[in-house]
């Protein structure tokens, strides 16, 4: 069995940032006193490989009732599904990653800005961890009127740090830095070191484990997060109190990208509890009810909150989208005008989340639908083929464009919108010529035929779609002629 001391130091400067006790010696972590596991997967060099990072991380997963949050100050390029893969069953387990964001100066998915290419860094490129970019910070508050770093001003972001200049879709936490959560002290960073010594250190490898242990107070103080949500949660609440990169130092940030990440604030304590939706549930009438005109109908329901309770009595609203309010409560009776309603009912608790629940019901005799349409000639053209401008290009100079305008109307008489109408035209009883077109908002459709020659035109209407509607197959009763 491989031994787990630390032979380099940056594991135990890692974790003297996340978790130093508070003991009047030395260095102070994040997370005081948090309860600390060694799982090393580089050599004496800082070097190793992902097929060690995957067995520590499956390590994890199989612990993940005793290990709450992960910090992986590591990372490469490429792509690698089974690393991916363990952390997302780790993830799925309840376990926060925390990772550095990387020390190239590039988008986190590489010069390509692509996601999922080879040139990605990972992990900190997945969406299931909480990538770290680095600030330089001398003296730990906003304003940048401290002493300038090592790797420049107060209160900038680090030169080497990488960055973000986009997110892709399915990231389940929303970040002003896009695929970066947050932004920590990453430049000129004391901490514990081998051998009972102390370093001063750069890299993104410093800046993660503070957020790893504003993460484990989150985690101590709101509990544990139980699945991938719980760990969405979490990451959402220490971004959401992040202080924003504008209240940093009032010139330029270094920010390379255009999404400002936020800094890691615990100065306040842990961030709340993530909030829950209520939940809503309608138990009558039943969804697609069909009461007669004017009859009194009976509505029940509830509304439930993890954090407030019961809050059907007092709190629970009903609407219709034909009627608007109709009631409150838990259970009220009342008539609804005749026709097709959506009736929903909502709640909104006390940190401001909403939950609602909807079902169908029709009153009354239920509203005709049209079920046909048919196609005529609006009343300028007289189903006459009428003659446009002059052609510019294609057929002789002097031709005309041939103009065949349509309309089409439901059975209810309103006009067909977004149908699709296709057309033959005809010359001395030859065809010569198709189209096809979209009705308009007005139900017309033109149909512009260039190159028009002399002689006697005619058309025949080929096909006819509109959605949920049937063509009567007929041509208008004049036919299209000239």
């Amino acid at each position: 069995m491989k031994s787990g001391d630390d032979d380099n130091g940056h594991g135990t400067h890692v974790a003297g940032t996340a978790a130093a006790l508070d003991n009047g010696i030395g260095v102070v972590g994040v997370a005081p006193g948090a309860r600390l596991w060694a799982l090393k997967v580089l050599d004496r060099n800082g070097s190793g490989y992902f097929a060690d990072v995957i067995k520590a991380i499956d390590f994890v997963t199989g612990k993940a009732g005793e290990i709450e949050v992960v910090n992986m100050s590591l990372g490469g390029q490429g792509t690698l599904n089974s690393l991916r893969s363990a952390i997302q069953k780790s993830v799925a387990a309840g376990v926060v990653y925390v990772v550095s964001a990387g020390n190239r100066s590039k988008d986190v998915y590489g010069d390509d800005g692509l996601f999922g290419t080879s040139d990605d860094f990972i992990p900190a490129a997945y969406p299931e961890v909480a990538a770290i970019s680095a600030l330089g910070d001398y003296e730990g508050t906003a304003g940048g009127s401290g002493e300038t770093t090592s790797d420049g001003p107060d209160d900038t972001l680090a030169s080497f740090s990488n960055f973000s200049n986009s997110v892709v879709a399915g990231n389940p936490v929303t970040s002003s830095g896009a695929a970066i959560d947050l932004a920590a002290p990453g430049v000129d960073i004391t901490s514990t070191y081998k051998d009972g010594m102390y370093a001063t250190i750069s890299g993104t490898s410093m800046a993660s484990p503070h957020v790893a242990g504003a993460a484990a107070l989150e985690a101590a103080t709101n509990g544990r997060a139980l699945n991938a949500a719980g760990v969405a949660d979490i990451r959402q609440a220490l971004i959401d109190v992040a202080e924003a990169q504008s209240a940093w130092r009032p010139e330029d940030t270094n920010d390379p990208d255009a999404n400002p990440e936020g800094l890691v604030n615990v100065a306040s304590g842990p961030p709340p509890p993530p909030n829950d939706a209520p939940v809503v549930t309608i138990t009558s009438p039943a969804d697609g009810y069909t009461p007669d005109s004017g009859a009194t109908i009976l509505f029940k329901g509830t509304a439930s909150d993890t954090e407030d309770g019961d809050l059907t009595a007092d709190d629970l609203v009903w609407t219709s989208n034909l009627d608007d309010e109709i009631g409150t409560g838990g259970s009220f009776s009342t008539t609804l005008s005749d026709g097709n309603h959506t009736i929903t009912a909502s709640v909104t608790d006390s940190g401001g989340k909403t939950g609602t629940a909807s079902i169908s019901i029709t009153v009354g005799a239920p509203p005709a639908e049209a079920t046909a349409v048919s196609v005529f000639c609006p009343a300028d053209t007289d189903c006459n083929i009428g003659y446009g401008g002059y052609a510019t290009t294609g057929g002789k100079s002097g031709d005309k464009h041939l103009l065949i305008t349509v309309a089409l109307w439901d059975d209810l008489d309103a006009v067909v919108e977004g149908a699709s109408v296709s057309i033959d035209l005809y010359l001395n009883s030859s065809k010569i010529a198709s189209g096809t077109g979209t009705t308009g908002t007005d139900g017309t459709v033109t149909f512009t035929l260039k190159n028009a020659k002399s002689g006697d035109f005619t058309t025949t209407m080929t096909g006819v779609t509109a959605a949920g509607l049937t063509w009567d197959g007929v041509t208008p009763p004049n036919g299209f002629n000239k």
